[in-house]
């Protein structure tokens, strides 16, 4: 099985110049990219990092390195997943760094966004083809098996692996990437170039990008369709979030933005309710006031909260999740005993 940073190298983002040649990754070839030369097409290439703790947990670090092809200018963001929607994020980041978006990419046939392929019919992720028209770019894909060379993004790999991560430190994600951004703006942006014999930056006004301005930022959050229970919750995540009564049994949009640390849940376009995210496995996130409305065993059940006479139960075998359970008084056995008796007596 291989990393996740094998899988986006393979599932490349690739490009060409003016020229009628495509420039393609060979066969098996570890890596990917993305250009836009003065005519506009980018190129992307993404690589692992080791791993890195956040959330309560420790993932991939994933960097994703973007390169012109015209002024050589690069751009380096860093990534907890490689799926449609962080990959996207890396775009539009790349697209707020340069102030533009290229009028068309060539890419090497990701995974996370070509469906399938036979031949030259193809059939798009439905999310790619949406942010595709958002932003106003024409995708264009290679063709499978015609390798050409990528020396410009693989020497920009080498020279991030080089340059700027050595000795690198950082507390958190947002740190690494603030860090990564001024050193593109200061050092690798400002390097003269041993093939233009100028500086990125003095060659980047002449790239031929579309202004961002009057384009409103792409939504790349996580979202998923989901069917309210009866008890009122809906499952993401291995996590129960949930959601006003009335709603049981429906079905509703479950809405995970990337950043921040909320989510949404909405249905027929109508916000519901949101909550704070959760990343502990077989948690209940719940609100009182999601579940007036039922009956009240259900609704112990739900809120798994301790009602006025109700007492927590640790979980464990005959208590499963449902840690609700009723009052039950105390009493001595010396009022058993009396009890037993006054029955004998009465016989």
């Amino acid at each position: 099985m291989r990393s996740a940073g094998e899988a986006i190298r393979a599932e490349s983002v690739s490009s060409r110049s003016g020229s009628d040649h495509s420039e393609k990754k060979p066969r098996g070839s570890p890596s990917s990219d993305l250009k836009p030369s003065p005519d506009g097409k980018p190129r992307l290439i993404g690589l692992t990092f080791g791993r890195i703790s956040c959330h309560g947990g420790a993932y991939p670090l994933s960097g994703f390195v973007i390169k012109l092809g015209y002024s050589r200018t690069r751009f380096v963001t860093f990534t907890t997943s490689q799926d449609v929607e962080h990959l996207l994020e890396a775009h539009i980041k790349a697209f707020e760094f340069w102030g533009g978006v290229p009028e068309e990419i060539l890419y090497d046939n990701p995974k996370t966004i070509v469906v399938w392929r036979k031949g030259k019919e193809v059939k798009f992720n439905p999310r790619f083809i949406d942010f595709c028209a958002h932003y106003g770019f024409i995708p264009r894909l290679c063709w499978p098996g015609r390798p050409q060379t990528k020396g410009k993004v693989e020497r920009a790999v080498n020279y991030v692996r080089s340059n700027f991560w050595p000795g690198i430190s950082f507390e958190s994600l947002d740190d690494l990437n603030a860090q990564a951004e001024i050193w593109c703006r200061e050092v690798a942006n400002k390097k003269r170039g041993s093939e233009t014999g100028e500086a990125p930056e003095e060659r980047f006004p002449r790239e031929q990008l579309t202004p961002l301005a009057g384009i409103s930022r792409y939504d790349t959050s996580y979202l998923v369709h989901c069917k309210v229970g009866k008890d009122c919750v809906v499952r993401y995540r291995k996590v129960w979030y949930s959601v006003p009564w009335q709603y049981a049994r429906k079905k509703v949009v479950l809405r995970w933005p990337l950043e921040g640390t909320k989510l949404f849940i909405s249905y027929r376009m109508r916000l519901l309710t949101d909550h704070e995210k959760c990343r502990v496995p077989y948690t209940r996130c719940s609100k009182k006031e999601h579940f007036r409305g039922l009956p009240r065993s259900r609704r112990l059940y739900s809120s798994k909260e301790p009602g006025p006479d109700s007492v927590m139960l640790r979980p464990g075998p005959g208590t499963g999740l449902a840690h609700c359970a009723p009052v039950v008084e105390a009493r001595s056995l010396a009022v058993y005993e009396r009890i037993a008796e006054e029955g004998e007596r009465s016989r």
